[in-house]
């Protein structure tokens, strides 16, 4: 990564959650032989249900690399700003015992609404607009491949006295 991006090597366990330059996030900004990709922004809809359009709060989706296994996210307003937040376990799981899920748990522990706490998510989470450091399977010490991950927060700033 500082061979080809020097201002974006963060990939380290110490560096989760950093807010780091917008050009980290930004597929166009790395070079071509970095094979740097990016995936989508997540729906936060029902996975197994292509009816329900619904945005739930306490979200799951689906693995890339692990296809079959679900991990649950938060995305809720927080003291008045967007907060994402990882690692979010249902109760009586623990990381490699339930989680990550299998499709029938995690088709039950979608949450239209909560934040953070109530999905039981792992701190820090990420905060306010711009690029983070997201959490990476070297990060979690799960994986052997010092992957950096990035995931930026945009849109409006969440009204004060509105929670998600």
């Amino acid at each position: 990564i500082k061979d080809f991006m020097p201002d974006c090597d963060f990939w380290r366990k110490e560096d989760l959650a950093k807010k780091v330059p917008d050009k980290c996030c930004d597929v166009k900004a790395w070079p071509v032989e970095s094979k740097f990709s990016s995936t989508p922004p997540d729906p936060r809809t029902n996975p197994f249900n292509k009816q329900d359009k619904k945005k739930y709060a306490c979200y799951v989706r689906e693995r890339l690399p692990a296809p079959g296994t679900y991990i649950r996210n938060a995305f809720a307003c927080e003291r008045g700003q967007l907060k994402l937040s990882e690692g979010c376990r249902p109760t009586g799981t623990s990381m490699g015992k339930g989680y990550p899920m299998n499709a029938s748990t995690a088709e039950q522990n979608q949450e239209l609404n909560g934040d953070s706490q109530t999905c039981n998510c792992d701190p820090p989470g990420y905060a306010g607009a711009g690029c983070f450091v997201a959490l990476s399977s070297f990060i979690a010490g799960v994986g052997p491949d010092p992957t950096a991950n990035f995931v930026k927060l945009a849109g409006s700033a969440c009204p004060p006295e509105a929670e998600l």
